[in-house]
């Protein structure tokens, strides 16, 4: 009984060490997770999102002074073309592969309010290549990714 006591205090201290950086690492099941009011995604078992798994961390992307990437000739494509069959306010039930009810990219403004979540899960960077979304279907390629990293750390240019 011992050992197992001091095996559980090892685990559980390594979960409270670990959840304040990313909750639910090897801690609990996918259903705990701080309400935070973030939920984040991940692809489950069923091939459906479920809650649990922590986004990345920041991609580190830069902003070069001669990026050109906008909202318009970028970022609008890049959301319709892997974002939207999910998280779009259009889309609702099953279809939404588990996508959380408040994250829709429908809009700018809702893209800008979702920018550092989106940098963590999809976004290239020097720090981290993030690519948990999309978790399935057309996905963007490593240059898009790199791309979209730039446009969110350029202020998302429209």
């Amino acid at each position: 009984m011992g050992q197992s006591r001091r095996t559980m205090g090892v685990l559980m201290a390594s979960c409270l060490w670990v959840a304040p950086l990313s909750f639910a690492v090897g801690c609990g099941s996918d259903h705990e997770h701080p309400d935070d009011g973030h939920h984040d995604d991940h692809h489950g078992d069923d091939g459906h999102h479920s809650h649990g798994d922590p986004v990345g961390p920041p991609s580190g992307a830069m902003c070069p002074e001669s990026s050109t990437l906008t909202y318009e000739n970028f970022g609008e494509k890049f959301f319709a073309d892997y974002c939207l069959r999910c998280h779009s306010s259009s889309v609702s039930g099953n279809a939404r592969e588990g996508a959380p009810a408040d994250h829709n990219f429908d809009t700018y403004d809702e893209i800008e309010l979702m920018a550092d979540h989106i940098d963590q899960t999809t976004a290239f960077g020097p720090d981290s290549e993030n690519d948990k979304m999309p978790f399935n279907g057309k996905k963007p390629t490593d240059e898009e990714r790199r791309k979209l990293g730039e446009w969110l750390a350029c202020g998302l240019k429209e």
